[in-house]
């Protein structure tokens, strides 16, 4: 059989060339047409560093959106007084995505004595935040603890009834951050975080015993905070609610 030596390969790329173009492929139609053979070497190197190009600018613009946390815009911009805080928290829209329940005011002054934090309102809550069986079962441990509702602040971790919230993603993308900042413009003597998904924007194990309450430590936050079940949890297992009490007893005992 006969050998014959392989082209050079100028000449198989002249082929492959020709070969598409008779073929009817010379185009790559996308947002923007880029042909596929350009006339020059030139022309072909300007084309791979423009495509080059676009795809760095795409991966850098992926990880900005990864990196940079989606809610409350830009930090230094957050309030820096209370009740500046309070309007921002029912109109800066990047807070939420909006839903079918409408944002709910914290209520409260600053230097409470106690800050309560749920994780989100109540799903009858209109105007008044805390206004159902759940705040009822808060205010009747505020009596029991010799508080009254002016001495405290109430707060939620979501500005609106959130059914079925993404916790984790609400963390990455920086609520836990909101929260903290929420905390530090009310400087009360103690928190009181009432929902282990709270945990989970703050970057905490939400994996301990559902009966378990404990004091912890907040990154960015100097006030003593106790964590432990949310008002939902407490009032479908009574039990919880004599665990809580003796949970603040041992947390409060020679301070108040």
């Amino acid at each position: 059989m006969d050998h014959h030596p392989a082209p050079p390969l100028s000449d198989q790329f002249a082929a492959l060339e020709e070969w598409w173009r008779l073929a009817g492929v010379s185009e790559d139609f996308s947002e923007q047409p880029a042909s596929w053979l350009a006339d020059t070497t030139e022309d072909r190197q300007a084309a791979l560093a423009q495509a080059k190009k676009a795809q760095a600018a795409k991966l850098a613009a992926a990880k900005t959106r990864n990196e940079t946390p989606s809610v409350g815009g830009n930090r230094e911009k957050w309030p820096e007084k209370l009740a500046d805080f309070q309007s921002w928290w029912l109109t800066e829209s990047t807070l939420d995505e909006g839903g079918a329940y409408p944002r709910i005011a914290p209520r409260g002054s600053t230097g409470a004595r106690l800050m309560i934090v749920v994780p989100e309102p109540e799903i009858d809550d209109k105007e008044k935040l805390l206004s159902g069986p759940h705040g009822r079962l808060i205010e009747n441990f505020l009596l029991v603890a010799g508080l009254t509702p002016e001495e405290t602040y109430f707060a939620t971790a979501l500005p609106r009834h959130t059914p079925l919230a993404d916790w984790s993603g609400l963390g990455r993308a920086g609520m836990g951050d909101i929260l903290r900042h929420h905390i530090n413009l009310v400087v009360p003597e103690r928190v009181l975080l009432l929902g282990r998904n709270i945990l989970s924007l703050l970057g905490h194990d939400t994996t301990q015993h559902t009966a378990r309450f404990a004091e912890i430590t907040l990154q960015g936050v100097e006030m003593p905070t106790l964590a432990g079940m949310d008002p939902g949890m407490l009032l479908r297992h009574p039990r919880l609610q004599g665990h809580l009490w003796q949970c603040w007893l041992d947390w409060t005992e020679g301070k108040t």
